[in-house]
């Protein structure tokens, strides 16, 4: 009788547990027939275990996908998803996840940018629930296709976040069966941070971007859908392009090479200052000029050229450069260093 009677509470013991196991255990391994591997329910939280990179995971019963992340990192811009480079507000970057969906089922299934629900959380806290974009690694097309069963697709998302935002937590979830599955990942100290000079030096995570970015002469850096280079300064005496210089003042010329990096022909346009010893600013004058004459550039530059122009101010004479500053107003602003230059004319005033 005590043999059977130990039997019967093992038996229920085992029943009681699964049924507790289902209640909180939310996912499985793709592929594998009832093994637990995380215990969080979306949006409420659990504690359980963390998915790992690299793995496929089955999210949803009824409707179900597998999703594998493969990476995550930040960018400053130009993500190219169908026929649009996604680029950040100003005070914003960019997080890229790149991860992959099969079809677990015996029939066609269609993914779109909605088939995962993917939730980032900050350190601070604050979440972000909503890519703006999700497009397919090999193609760059928007992500809207059907999947044959077992076929696999590598896909990546695009979110916005703040400038200052290091990722800590990421959630995926079935949209379809919201609520019910959902896959954790932990990206503390996981995402390459961005590299120098873009991030700030007095924060050692590389996480937080600066603004603006300090550059120098002859080196290239991302301003909107432009590279830009500025390679040299000159003091024009006399006329140039019909003006001349203003009582205490002194025209400057610096040379810019732009490079279209955006998918479609652009005009060269820059909103520029150029500072000086004597802390004043001196606003760009009106007009892009060619590298060697005094002629407008007004002609769009297709897509991956290079052009040099150059870029005019009346800055006082005697006075040392500081920086020129380009305004941006998808990422931060870049300010080149020319404070080795001395404006001629008048009594100099100022140290390089």
């Amino acid at each position: 009788m005590k043999y059977f009677r130990s039997i019967l509470i093992t038996i229920v013991g085992f029943l009681f547990f699964c049924a507790g196991s289902h209640s909180v255990a939310v996912g499985r391994i793709a592929d594998s027939d009832s093994r637990t591997i995380f215990k969080i329910t979306y949006p409420g939280q659990i504690p359980g275990e963390w998915c790992t990179p690299g793995i496929f995971y089955m999210l949803g019963e009824k409707n179900p996908i597998n999703v594998h992340l493969t990476s995550v990192n930040y960018s400053l811009g130009r993500v190219k998803v169908g026929n649009r480079l996604i680029m950040p507000a100003k005070g914003q970057k960019l997080v890229i996840v790149h991860y992959g969906l099969q079809n677990p089922t015996s029939r066609k299934c269609t993914v779109n940018q909605d088939t995962i629900y993917w939730s980032l959380t900050n350190t601070d806290g604050r979440r972000l629930d909503r890519s703006i974009a999700t497009g397919v690694e090999a193609t760059w097309v928007v992500l809207n296709q059907s999947l044959d069963p077992g076929q696999k697709i590598y896909v990546y998302a695009i979110f916005p976040v703040s400038a200052k935002s290091q990722v800590k937590t990421l959630i995926a979830s079935n949209r379809l069966e919201s609520g019910t599955q959902a896959a954790q990942y932990d990206l503390t100290n996981q995402i390459p941070p961005l590299k120098a000079p873009y991030t700030d030096p007095y924060q050692n995570t590389g996480y937080v971007l600066r603004d603006p970015v300090p550059g120098v002469r002859n080196t290239t850096y991302m301003y909107g859908l432009y590279d830009i280079n500025v390679s040299g300064v000159d003091f024009p005496a006399g006329t140039f392009a019909g003006k001349v210089s203003k009582s205490g003042r002194q025209m400057v010329l610096v040379t810019v090479e732009f490079t279209n990096c955006g998918i479609t022909p652009l005009n060269i346009v820059a909103n520029t200052t150029l500072g000086n010893s004597n802390a004043e600013t001196c606003n760009q004058e009106s007009g892009i000029y060619a590298e060697k004459t005094d002629s407008l550039v007004t002609t769009a530059i297709t897509p991956g050229q290079k052009i040099k122009v150059r870029l005019l101010y009346m800055v006082t004479q005697g006075t040392y450069l500081r920086d020129q500053t380009f305004k941006n107003t998808q990422g931060p602003d870049i300010a080149i260093d020319l404070n080795q230059y001395l404006v001629p004319g008048g009594k100099s005033t100022g140290k390089p």
